[in-house]
């Protein structure tokens, strides 16, 4: 689940997933990431810790 979750957390998680650090089920997950800037991801996660469940 990612709302609610600290955007600090989340942004640890997904530059784990940029640089395949972190892998998953489907290797998609590493290109996906790349695709947004910083700042796009900045603003996706802010949003995402101010959701409730």
């Amino acid at each position: 689940m990612l709302t609610g979750q600290h955007s600090k957390y989340l942004l640890r998680q997904i530059d784990k997933f940029r640089k395949g650090k972190r892998v998953h089920d489907d290797p998609r997950d590493q290109q996906i990431f790349q695709q947004f800037s910083e700042t796009e991801i900045a603003d996706i996660l802010a949003w995402l810790s101010r959701q409730d469940d």
